[in-house]
């Protein structure tokens, strides 16, 4: 079996992007997040022991340290409604919500735009990129002026 040009493209930006992430000052790693070998985070790292993490098959793996070598799967639901979750806690505005909307829809490249302080149709904007999850990696990254 073999992979498109495209799918290596693809991949390679999603491994890019989970790098990038963990070395973000406000990246944690969250109780049911997979990274990119597959391992489920059942619990969370504390400072005596390291996490207790599953994969696919039911194996169970224990004290493993999650250090900046270790990878979310950006394709995996759970660990993008956590990083969704990260980019809300840091983008607290007290003027309204975080937002996350589709823009260009009518081109060939879409785009994604993340706003902070969300309100009646507008906002700050804080991260614009052609992918979903670059968009939120970006949102983890930029230095908020409010805070």
């Amino acid at each position: 079996m073999t992979t498109s040009c495209k799918e290596e493209e693809r991949a390679k930006e999603l491994r890019n992007l989970g790098q990038r992430a963990v070395a973000c000052e406000d990246w944690e790693w969250m109780l049911g997040m997979v990274d990119t070998d597959g391992w489920r985070i059942l619990r969370g790292e504390d400072e005596s022991t390291g996490a207790s993490l599953v994969n696919a098959s039911g194996e169970m793996m224990h004290d493993r340290s999650l250090s900046l070598a270790v990878l979310p799967d950006l394709t995996d639901p759970a660990t993008l409604g956590c990083l969704l979750s990260l980019v809300e806690k840091r983008l607290e505005h007290p003027r309204g919500p975080m937002a996350i909307v589709p823009v260009n829809l009518w081109v060939a490249h879409p785009a994604w735009r993340v706003f902070a302080g969300f309100k009646y149709g507008s906002g700050i904007v804080v991260a614009t990129e052609e992918s979903y999850e670059a968009a939120l990696v970006q949102a983890l990254e930029v230095p908020l002026e409010w805070k």
